[in-house]
């Protein structure tokens, strides 16, 4: 029998500079070969990459989208300044409005969350430092009033400096996941990896093979992915104050480099090679079937 382990750190609320490894080491024994998952907010927070929406002087490309959408057009310059580039725009207040999503199956309090959509009924999607994101990863839960913490530009970095730190300081060799909080389907949120250091994100299981001797098609779990989405079974993300979980007894690959390694090289051609496949086998009315059906 295997068996592994989840221990929720509880943190003081993290400041700017702050030794984010001296907080984690007097907060809980560390072992060598534990990943440590943590809350990217904690580490913006203590590095201080907090904006103050006070202080955003909208531009005006910020301005004419933001009065297309109702939004305040603040917000939409801190989001576009975070950004590399804007993909798209999801409607979200539209699909609960609509009953395409059900307010009621998600909602803790109703009328606090239509308050909540009216502030925010749209997301952006958009491509940052190589991923793609809602509105470039920016929160403003668990941050003081007027301040928006966004992630680290450079996650990988910050997770293995946290790595070398924890080293230091309590002297364990521990792999760290740096996790945030993405949209999934059905309107739902999954946390995932954004940087890391010491664990290999992406397992080599391609043509590994199996019980039965066969070659896997597949199996290239994404291993930072699973470590984000199980600490966040006890991070949660309003109040519970649990941004540093640690799992314990996972076998994985020790590796100096980090997430970014493993991201897609040519996206576009990816697309591209999509829509080829997908004409040779459908042929063009399929297609033009499935952009009319997404085209109001």
């Amino acid at each position: 029998m295997r068996e592994a382990s989840l221990i929720g750190v509880e943190l003081p609320e993290v400041r700017k500079g702050d030794d984010l490894a001296s907080l984690i080491c007097s907060s809980v024994s560390l072992r060598d070969r534990d990943v440590v998952a943590v809350a990217s907010k904690v580490v913006s927070k203590a590095k201080g990459y907090l904006l103050d929406i006070s202080s955003v002087r909208p531009s005006e490309r910020a301005t004419r989208i933001a009065s297309a959408l109702g939004m305040d057009p603040r917000w939409v310059e801190l989001v576009l300044s975070q950004s590399d580039e804007v993909l798209g725009v999801i409607p979200v207040k539209e699909l609960y409005d609509s009953g395409v999503l059900r307010l009621e199956d998600v909602a803790y309090d109703v009328e606090a969350a239509r308050r909540a959509l009216e502030r925010f009924p749209y997301l952006f999607i958009v491509r940052r430092s190589g991923m793609i994101w809602t509105d470039a990863g920016i929160d403003a839960s668990n941050v003081p009033g007027g301040l928006y913490a966004v992630p680290p530009p450079d996650p990988d970095a910050e997770a293995r400096e946290l790595s070398k730190g924890i080293a230091s300081k309590c002297g364990a060799r521990v792999a760290v996941v740096l996790c945030d909080t993405e949209v999934s389907a059905a309107g739902a949120s999954t946390d995932r990896a954004i940087g890391s250091y010491g664990i290999r994100p992406v397992d080599r299981g391609f043509g590994k093979p199996d019980r039965n001797g066969v070659p896997k098609y597949g199996g290239v779990d994404h291993i930072a992915n699973e470590v984000c989405a199980s600490a966040a079974l006890l991070a949660r993300q309003t109040s519970e104050s649990i941004p540093v979980v640690v799992v314990r007894g996972i076998s994985y690959e020790w590796y100096e480099g980090g997430l970014r390694d493993f991201s897609m090289r040519q996206p576009a051609e990816a697309l591209r090679a999509v829509i080829r496949a997908s004409l040779r086998a459908l042929g063009p009315d399929a297609l033009a079937k499935l952009v009319g059906d997404l085209t109001p």
